[in-house]
């Protein structure tokens, strides 16, 4: 049947003539089942983002940007123009480039990470409708007219974007400047009906959590973060309050200190009344929603904690995009390998470039020697475990991504230390498990012309 937005069929129109909504396809106007299903079952931590890639003909981002936004009533609660919006989201979508990673289904991943975060963790004592909407269109133009290379490049090649943002988060700047710019076309201006604070609190929310993805940035964010944590140790139980302590003491001290000895390249990696958004964990470990009364989060007994303070606010949604932009790495193991292989792809189509242009090529970036599938241990203890534990020390219904990221933490133990391939990992998995995407079903990203 016909795609509904709202109360009405979503109709291009004459704007349908813009260069993203033209794109709108009638595959995807009649929604199919498929579509409909991973849709409605986006409030599961482990999402396959692949699937509803080909599920909506290649428009995984804008299908789920307009169903949350219109799932969480954030239309309604900001009478945002439903066209308008659907204008933006298509042309944000149409300006992601085909990179073998940063690409419009990494921002559809990372937007749905990040709705799980606030809807299933952060709200509704971090986060109420504004930071709802701020954190929802922030993932989904976090990465923006990617180039497909990182900030470094972009510095030492003295690329215009570097050149015209003085070398600070060039990429990061360029995302988030360039969607503003786009929110201000008459056709994708959807915030014009809200009130003057409202869109000034959005784009202040905005620019903190785009530029906050600059990896630059990471250990100074989970610093003060940390001091975010302390400050809510009265409101925590003891049990709890023993983990942050002992993620804090074994984990971010020691990251801090060595931060200089770091090379990690540049992984992306008056508000209105607050929604009461709870969860609770079901038998699986994934969360689902529970009623709107309950006052308890992740369903384990602890408060929510609470918090007025703008600022501690603005830390823990930068943290919170900070996790959504790995959110692969608390993917089905098999999808997280998926996106590996994407991402290593695009660090070596970035190798073959400093070879053109700088004659020497940075580190993961060889095409004949290890890529990043060669170093993932080291990832995920100086920079991923660190900073998924110290959230969840906070806010406990985020345990379940935490259990799916120790999981693939524990895959790469195995490779590093059985010296097995990618695919033999693979095996390993299907045998163990059972899953439903077989070795054969995880392609590598093409090899760059």
């Amino acid at each position: 049947g016909a795609w509904y937005y709202g109360d009405a069929p979503f109709a291009g129109g004459d704007s349908r003539r813009e260069r993203g909504k033209a794109q709108m396809t009638q595959e995807v106007r009649d929604v199919s089942n498929e579509l409909y299903d991973l849709l409605n079952g986006c409030d599961r931590w482990q999402y396959n983002a692949f699937l509803l890639e080909d599920a909506s003909a290649g428009h995984p981002l804008s299908c789920l940007g307009y169903y949350i936004i219109d799932r969480l009533g954030l239309i309604k609660a900001y009478q945002i123009d439903e066209r308008r919006l659907m204008s933006f989201l298509l042309q944000v979508e149409a300006g992601y480039p085909e990179n073998p990673y940063h690409n419009r289904t990494h921002a559809a991943s990372v937007l749905q990470t990040m709705y799980m975060l606030m809807t299933k963790a952060m709200a509704p004592g971090f986060v109420g409708n504004i930071e709802l909407l701020a954190g929802l269109i922030s993932a989904i133009v976090h990465d923006y007219e990617h180039k497909g290379v990182n900030n470094d490049f972009l510095v030492r090649t003295g690329d215009e974007m570097a050149v015209q943002y003085n070398d600070r988060s060039p990429l990061e700047n360029h995302h988030v400047c360039a969607a503003f710019k786009l929110m201000r076309q008459a056709d994708c201006s959807f915030t014009h009906n809200m009130a003057v604070e409202d869109q000034a609190m959005l784009r202040a929310l905005m620019i903190e959590m785009v530029l906050g993805t600059d990896m630059k940035s990471h250990f100074h964010i989970i610093g003060q973060f940390q001091r975010v944590v302390e400050k809510f140790q009265g409101q925590l139980s003891p049990s709890r309050l023993s983990k942050v302590q002992s993620a804090k003491s074994e984990d971010l001290s020691i990251i801090l200190d060595n931060e200089s000895n770091l090379s990690m390249g540049d992984i992306d990696t008056a508000p209105a009344t607050p929604r009461v958004l709870s969860s609770r964990t079901d038998s699986d470990g994934l969360c689902c929603p529970i009623p709107e009364s309950s006052a308890t989060q992740g369903g384990c007994g602890d408060p929510s904690p609470q918090s007025e303070d703008l600022d501690d606010r603005k830390l823990a949604l930068q943290v919170a995009i900070k996790m959504a932009d790995l959110g692969h790495v608390i993917a089905e193991p098999s999808v997280h390998v998926q996106w590996v292989y994407g991402l290593e792809e695009e660090y070596f189509r970035q190798g073959d470039k400093e070879r053109e242009f700088l004659g020497e090529v940075s580190a993961l970036m060889d095409r004949s020697g290890g890529g990043i599938s060669k170093s993932q241990c080291g990832f995920f203890e100086i920079v991923v475990s660190p900073l998924f534990r110290s959230f969840t020390s906070l806010f406990r219904g985020a345990k379940p991504a935490l259990r799916a990221l120790e999981e693939n933490m524990e895959v790469w133990r195995q490779v590093e230390e059985e010296n097995l391939l990618l695919d033999d990992v693979l095996n390993q998995i299907q045998a163990r498990k059972g899953h439903d995407m077989a070795p054969e079903d995880v392609q590598r990203p093409p090899l760059a012309p």
